[in-house]
């Protein structure tokens, strides 16, 4: 009925109606932007109204309101090392004085403080992994939240410094490799770091307090040895409003955190997804996938094992993707690859990356990403030199 009449009267005139139901039902107001339109419900009187998804060219989508999270909720998605800005060499991790971690936070506590140029941290990070991570927290009506492995937990608006520093071990700003302690892990910097930069704020101050509120932590294995120490500890009515996702993430959680991981595995870069991607980003694009669902009212977002097994029955009959056997390269012939292949591709890392696998090669993301940079230097030194 609702999806006849918004064919028939079109858009304009529908969000003219939907605003005025107000005046009938003493309704709060309606809280659109430009694609979404979201008309909360007063419970109080039973009645319902619809959400619809428009676009330029018509209504697209209509049904009820029940699976839309509010403002309290909240998106937790790790940072990137891609910024938008360059970072000042004081804040690169490989620049800090080797010694005990505290001695080693605490350097990087006074550089971040004394930072001046910042710039709001959902405008700083870039990668199709914040994208879908912004994009998340717009369906959901939820706060973005940034899980930093150099500021802690960082909210969306908060202005930040560029910097550069990752856990990762093997990476130029690792920051583990800084540490005189080899035993030291990922989550014992992470506490020692907010303890120096008087973050002390825990992911339990972080969730929702209301109910009906839910928690979205879109983790990577990096990023989950960082938490899962403190998701542990969690009492149950709070472990109950979380949601986490990110490729095998069983294998790096404890048992107790298995229900809250929801069930999204590799078909969602099958032929029959409509959010095929790389891994880097796949927590992300299995977020969005949950909150498009949850947005329609076909997950409820009231039971973790409820929504997990309405995911089960939507990617039952989805294929996996097809693995293409490709041939693994050294660093000197995949560097060799993409200095021959640099004018054709215009010197775009992606581009390159899928030319390369096209071809045939394998290579690790973050591993290309390491070679493409030494690469590019090596062809602007030699551009440089042609010119003198």
């Amino acid at each position: 009925m609702a999806r006849a009449i918004g064919a028939l009267i079109g858009p304009p005139l529908l969000l003219f109606l939907l605003r005025n139901l107000q005046h009938l039902y003493s309704y709060p107001a309606p809280v659109i932007d430009w694609h979404r339109l979201t008309v909360r419900t007063d419970h109080s009187t039973g009645a319902q109204l619809t959400a619809c998804l428009i676009n330029y060219n018509g209504v697209i989508k209509l049904g009820n309101t029940e699976g839309i999270m509010d403002s309290n909720s909240i998106v937790l998605v790790p940072c990137t090392d891609r910024k938008r800005l360059q970072a000042d060499p004081l804040l690169l991790a490989r620049n800090l004085t080797f010694g005990p971690v505290h001695d080693v936070a605490d350097q990087w506590a006074e550089r971040i403080e004394s930072a001046h140029q910042r710039i709001a941290a959902r405008d700083l990070y870039r990668g199709r992994g914040v994208q879908e991570g912004l994009r998340v927290a717009s369906l959901c009506n939820a706060r973005m939240v940034f899980l930093s492995a150099g500021l802690g937990l960082v909210a969306g608006e908060e202005l930040i410094p560029a910097y550069g520093l990752t856990v990762t071990r093997g990476k130029p700003d690792s920051i583990l490799s800084k540490i005189a302690d080899a035993s030291v892990t990922s989550a014992r910097w992470w506490r020692v770091l907010r303890v120096a930069l008087n973050r002390r704020r825990s992911l339990n101050d972080l969730l929702p307090t209301e109910a009906g509120s839910l928690a979205l932590f879109c983790l990577s294995e990096a990023y989950a040895a960082l938490v899962v120490p403190e998701l542990e500890k969690l009492p149950s009515e709070h472990l109950s409003q979380i949601r986490l996702f990110g490729f095998g993430l069983e294998r790096h959680v404890p048992e107790k955190l298995f229900p809250q991981v929801m069930p999204i595995d590799d078909r969602l870069d099958g032929p029959d997804s409509r959010l095929p991607g790389t891994r880097s980003d796949f927590a992300q694009r299995a977020s969005r996938f949950y909150a498009e669902l949850l947005n329609a009212g076909e997950v409820r977002g009231e039971s973790a094992k409820e929504d997990a097994s309405v995911l089960r029955r939507h990617l039952e009959a989805w294929r996996r993707p097809d693995m293409p056997k490709r041939q693994v390269q050294t660093d000197a012939e995949i560097l060799a690859f993409i200095e021959r292949n640099w004018e054709a591709q215009r010197g775009r890392s992606g581009a390159m990356l899928r030319h390369l696998r096209d071809s045939g090669f394998a290579c690790e993301q973050s591993r290309f990403k390491d070679l493409f940079k030494q690469a590019a230097g090596r062809i602007d030194a030699s551009s440089q030199s042609a010119l003198l």
